[in-house]
């Protein structure tokens, strides 16, 4: 993933966290563009995680990255705040579809093979 990361123009990794408590703090100290979201994290969801983060920096978008396809987890990120929703198995060209997408501003959610707009 971060190799995927470091190739595309413009696109600098910043920080990486293990848990939800970490990646608030990454976000407070780096305020960064744009936050990949592990859904999955110990201590604290990523989805919990995702709406403090977008509470606290409305202007920070957040990309929830994971392996759950089941609409209730999509549904979540997304009242959470997420602006978009990728699973770890997509490809490449999608992680840079989906980065491109929430830049933009635009919404993305891919679950499985199909990718949807909301």
């Amino acid at each position: 993933m971060k190799r995927i990361l470091s190739s595309m123009v413009g696109v600098i990794v910043v920080g990486e966290a293990t848990t939800g408590e970490e990646a608030i703090e990454r976000v407070r100290d780096l305020e960064p563009n744009i936050v990949m979201m592990d859904l999955s994290l110990p201590k604290m969801s990523g989805i919990e995680a995702t709406r403090i983060i977008r509470t606290e920096f409305p202007a920070t978008r957040v990309l929830a990255l994971t392996m759950h396809m089941e609409e209730i987890y999509v549904r979540g990120a997304l009242a959470a705040g997420a602006s978009g929703y990728l699973v770890k198995d997509a490809r490449p060209n999608e992680l840079v579809r989906a980065l491109e997408a929430v830049h933009r501003g635009e919404p993305y959610v891919m679950t499985g093979s199909a990718q949807k707009n909301r």
